[in-house]
């Protein structure tokens, strides 16, 4: 049940924090002194540099000195960030007995993500006794509060016999897509092309595509590179194909690596050039991507 890789996770809660404090100018120093007057964000974003080791050396023990005072303030936000940090324990020894506490304490006061990770605790039987019916209450009440990532928790348990049915499934999936969760605009971009759980509509494809591709997600850039390479739903565009295909491709997806190699090996789009054809190609087949291996045999 989990989404993403902690890194993303604690880049995203700093930079919150950070803005929250409008602090991203500020240096080190700044942060130091505001954490020693008890604001809790600075404590928080002080922890995670020891934690880390950004801007000062590597310190785990008062990395997590800062973060339990950060915690011990109430914020809500705080202590769902702190429980995911003792959930994952890749920066921090690993505690469910810590996740539990503060993720516990957070979702008593409203937080949403701090109802999905216990659900991930309770469906996974971290720390607690595995009770898939609690985790799904659990994940219900973060959808409530508004947290997207429950929203597509529960859209893809609606393939698994725990309660959740198909319309329940939909509607988070439509509601976390509106309120901008990537990989649910992706998915139903997905959904409109194939036909599958809706009536085929390439043009709502190529609407959820846009969506999710314009936000910088790499699978929705390839996917809608390949509706304007083929024509399906919108006009052929291969200008606009090929930026498509470069944003995902840069970004690690191996069948737009595989899709722009072979444009500039065929001249397609753009003028022939092996030599990043063969940058493209490589990279999709050191990837696996098997039909780059053709061009290396």
């Amino acid at each position: 049940m989990r989404l993403f890789s902690l890194k993303c996770r604690l880049l995203v809660a700093l930079f919150v924090a950070l803005s929250a404090l409008s602090v991203r100018a500020q240096s080190i120093d700044d942060i130091f002194f505001s954490a020693c007057q008890g604001i809790a964000k600075s404590q928080y974003t002080l922890g995670i540099c020891y934690l880390t080791g950004d801007e000062v050396p590597h310190d785990v023990e008062e990395g997590e000195r800062w973060l339990l005072e950060a915690a011990n303030s109430g914020d809500a936000d705080i202590q769902a960030w702190v429980g995911e940090i003792y959930l994952r324990g890749e920066i921090i020894e690993q505690s469910y007995e810590n996740a539990i506490k503060w993720c516990d304490s957070a979702m008593k006061k409203g937080n949403g993500m701090a109802a999905r990770l216990l659900a991930e605790m309770y469906y996974g039987g971290k720390g607690v006794q595995r009770d898939v019916a609690r985790a799904v209450e659990l994940l219900r009440l973060g959808a409530e509060r508004n947290d997207v990532d429950s929203m597509y928790l529960l859209f893809g348990l609606m393939f698994s016999d725990v309660g959740v049915s198909f319309d329940e499934g939909m509607e988070n999936l439509y509601r976390a897509a509106e309120m901008g969760h990537l990989q649910s605009q992706y998915e139903l971009g997905k959904a409109y092309e194939l036909g599958y759980m809706v009536e085929q509509d390439y043009i709502m494809a190529v609407n959820w595509y846009t969506r999710a591709a314009v936000s910088g997600y790499a699978y929705a850039q390839r996917s809608l590179g390949l509706m304007y390479y083929n024509g399906v739903g919108v006009d052929v565009d291969l200008e606009a194909a090929i930026n498509l295909f470069t944003a995902a491709a840069k970004q690690g997806d191996a069948e737009a690596q595989f899709v722009l190699g072979e444009c500039y090996y065929h001249g397609i789009g753009v003028e022939v050039d092996m030599e990043e054809a063969y940058i493209w190609l490589r990279k999709a087949m050191e990837q696996e991507y098997e039909p780059a291996f053709d061009y290396f045999g």
